[in-house]
């Protein structure tokens, strides 16, 4: 929403169901918005925080102005930042912003009842993009390539960075990563975090998870195969959770836009998820590093429709080379498998594994282990 008018739905029976122009606000390119603990919705409007009060005794109704107080300014921000998302830690709605002059992000910390905030955290980034409270921690993505930050509301780290070398930010660093304040969420214990770009040279976009101990996977890209690399523009709008293990998450592919449901007993089939290794340095020139064989371990049996392919190659810029398919169709329902006789000889090298799944089980890699010549 870019203008200063806020719509609201009102009841799903009688005339009109929508609200038009309700609750005018001060101007801004997005209104990220949030239903405190305390029962008030606050609006982010330019510099400065809305609010509207379901009034004592009342139950709100849009069309019934008794029922409900409305502020355009209940919050007034420092010149020059702008509402970029809102948050609750403790007893303080936490206002992240943007800085329309300078490469500075301020997180404005305001306990709902003073006139004005109270001394800002500064992350110096160019902007504070999403915003989620997990175990009283304030997770915070910030900038444009792909940093995520952690707060107790004094204290502020580095919590992780998505790989660079994945989406391309190391071949194209004037390209900027983009995110929808509302696409962030935790999902059984990891943080989920929409990643989009305008750019169509930036790729592997979607929904990105990160472990509380820093591990990130490329956990689900959208239904249309839009994974970044094209004419399309890819922006993941929001992600909502539905029940345990499952969200919705909305998108724009284009000029498409759509919903997609993820759970978590539905896996990638026909190889389609993977996981790669960096690129090492395992030999010399004249002294290459040869493998004869490796050994595959998984925490349960292969069942039907499970599958792992192995792959390398030498350089990033090489294409992967298939040396092996570990497979139910094949070895039938093993936990451990060797593969011998290989004859692979390398300086550098990067590997790559593909999964395949069926119904809802999927193989549980534990380890792969090269034996090579010393």
């Amino acid at each position: 929403m870019t203008d200063t008018n806020i719509d609201v739905w009102g009841p799903l029976s009688g005339t009109p169901a929508w609200s038009l122009g309700w609750f005018s606000i001060e101007s801004g390119a997005t209104h990220p918005a949030i239903v405190g603990q305390d029962d008030i919705l606050y609006i982010g409007a330019g510099r400065y925080v809305a609010s509207v009060t379901e009034n004592a005794g009342q139950n709100f109704a849009p069309g019934t102005s008794a029922s409900y107080t409305q502020n355009p300014r209940a919050l007034d921000l420092a010149e020059d930042y702008v509402v970029s998302g809102i948050e609750e830690l403790g007893i303080n709605l936490m206002i992240g912003t943007t800085n329309i002059n300078r490469k500075n992000a301020l997180i404005f910390p305001w306990n709902r009842v003073d006139t004005s905030f109270s001394i800002p955290i500064e992350i110096q980034e160019n902007g504070v993009q999403q915003m989620i409270n997990i175990n009283n921690l304030l997770y915070v993505s910030a900038g444009a390539d792909g940093r995520v930050y952690v707060t107790d509301g004094a204290n502020t780290i580095l919590f992780a960075q998505l790989p660079k070398s994945l989406i391309g930010l190391d071949r194209l660093p004037e390209y900027d990563l983009t995110y929808r304040p509302q696409a962030i969420l935790n999902n059984q214990g990891r943080l989920h975090i929409g990643v989009s770009s305008i750019a169509n040279g930036l790729v592997n976009l979607g929904v990105y998870s990160i472990s509380t101990t820093g591990d990130i996977v490329l956990q689900n890209t959208i239904s249309t195969g839009n994974a970044g690399g094209t004419e399309n523009s890819l922006k993941i709008g929001a992600l909502f959770q539905q029940s345990t293990g499952s969200y919705i998450m909305s998108w724009e592919d284009g000029v498409t836009a759509g919903i997609d449901k993820v759970h978590a007993t539905d896996g990638y089939t026909s190889y389609a998820s993977y996981v790669e290794t960096g690129l090492f340095v395992v030999g010399r020139e004249k002294y290459k590093k040869e493998y004869k064989e490796v050994e595959i371990t998984f925490a349960r049996d292969l069942a039907t429709g499970n599958g792992i392919k192995l792959y390398f190659r030498e350089n990033l810029t090489d294409s992967y080379t298939l040396f092996d398919t570990v497979d139910f169709a094949t070895h039938g329902a093993v936990s451990y498998k060797v593969i011998y006789p290989l004859n692979l000889r390398f300086t550098t090298v990067q590997f790559k594994v593909e999964f395949t799944t069926a119904s809802s089980t999927t193989p549980e890699l534990m380890s792969i282990r090269f034996v090579g010549l010393t």
